[in-house]
């Protein structure tokens, strides 16, 4: 984990607040050293003591065990008890600061134990009374409490701490997810608004170039379409440039333009046509509305498997390329089915799925409004493209994607 620079300050903060503590204990262990009157042995246990706090936030059990070792020491040859005790309870506190609360409870216990023991032992029942007693095992027992309520109240701000950065790279990563969904959801509405259009020019650059010396009326046809559609083209790309340069950073924003639904299908079939498809429609079941979501995804769909079915139908210049749509109107439900002969017969045998990116996309929007779509060959080169949206309620679940081989019909219906 990165270190902030807010942090640093901190730390040194930290840092210099254990130099002085240290410090402070440190002259309070030489301090009481003098009392009872000083000796060399009473000032080498100060020293040993000393060492034992210093090295108490590095082996702080070993630190402990030191002290109470001293404190018998400072007993048994009549030294300072006090440098020695106090050595004691920077240690169990220590303990208790930095290991869990049995440790410490242990630890308490049992140096309070030994301590009261051994002056009961050394000094004499007359001298360790009930009031000594119950001195010694207090004053264990408040440091060691000090220490774990203050590991306790370490460990929830950092927790606290942890969760808020949980929190922020949560929320950051979110947001590069939803940046990567909105990229997704950009290139898709850019495929399905210019690819027809692409395919219409490429089309049309074929009819002008053969129709170019002996039928030059067509191939003026095509170049005026070829120019229409590229200019649509253009008009797309500048339109999502201006969204994507504006100064609206909201999710929404960046959305391209309303998406028509099944009521600009005519105009969407005439745009194919122009472009050299010829398209019949066929409507079953009793029009009605649907949901918004339903009807651009619908639409979508039409205009990919029409697209589809320019770039890979099977035409030529006496008989353009063909398609069938057709709408069946379900309860609940509607079902799309775009079929049209394909030109290349091995490719139709061998790839279920002529369009690449641009089914994917179809895919994940059917999926989105709980659909199911279907891609299929039948005997021959014939192609369709099945879709089934719900129009009402629709049962919670995931969409399904499936390929199957045969179809019926073995030319258009």
């Amino acid at each position: 984990m990165n270190v902030r620079r807010a942090d640093v300050p901190a730390d040194r903060l930290r840092v210099i607040i254990r130099v002085l503590v240290d410090v402070g204990i440190t002259l309070m262990l030489i301090a009481s050293g003098f009392w009872p009157p000083p000796s060399p042995l009473s000032f080498a246990l100060v020293a040993a003591a000393i060492v034992a706090m210093l090295l108490r936030r590095r082996t702080p059990k070993g630190a402990a065990c030191a002290a109470v070792a001293l404190t018998v020491a400072a007993l048994l040859v009549g030294g300072s008890v006090a440098a020695s005790f106090l050595a004691l309870l920077v240690s169990v506190s220590t303990v208790a600061k930095l290991t869990d609360r049995r440790t410490t409870q242990v630890t308490a216990v049992a140096a309070a134990v030994v301590v009261w023991c051994a002056s009961f032992v050394i000094l004499g029942p007359e001298t360790t009374d009930l009031p000594v007693a119950l001195l010694i095992i207090v004053t264990i027992g408040f440091v060691a409490a000090a220490g774990d309520a203050s590991r306790s109240r370490r460990a929830y701000l950092e927790e606290l701490t942890d969760r808020a950065q949980r929190a922020e790279e949560t929320k950051e990563a979110e947001a590069l997810r939803a940046v990567a969904d909105e990229r997704v959801a950009i290139a898709r509405d850019l495929h399905d608004l210019i690819a027809h259009q692409i395919a219409v020019v490429s089309l049309n650059a074929g009819v002008a170039s053969r129709a170019l010396r002996d039928r030059p009326e067509d191939a003026e046809r095509a170049l005026k379409t070829i120019h229409g559609a590229a200019q649509t083209v253009l008009e797309e790309i500048s339109g999502l440039l201006t969204v994507l340069r504006g100064n609206n950073h909201d999710a929404g924003a960046l959305r391209l333009a309303p998406t028509p639904g099944l009521a600009q299908l005519p105009d969407l079939i005439r745009q194919f046509e122009s472009g050299g498809l010829a398209v019949r429609q066929r409507i079953e079941g009793t029009p009605r509305e649907i949901p918004e979501a339903v009807d651009a995804v619908a639409y979508r769909a039409l205009q990919e498997a029409l697209t589809n079915a320019l770039k890979h139908g099977r035409g030529d210049g006496a008989h353009p390329a063909s398609a069938l749509v057709q709408l069946d109107y379900q309860a609940g439900s509607i079902v799309l089915t775009v079929t049209n002969p394909v030109s290349d017969v091995r490719r139709a045998t061998s790839n279920p799925d002529l369009g690449g990116h641009g089914l994917n996309g179809v895919r994940e929007r059917v999926a989105s409004v709980r659909g199911q779509v279907k891609t299929g060959r039948g005997p021959g080169p014939v192609y369709r493209f099945t879709a089934s949206l719900p129009t009402s309620n629709p049962t919670p679940g995931t969409a399904e994607v499936v390929t199957y081989q045969t179809v019926t019909n073995r030319s258009l219906p």
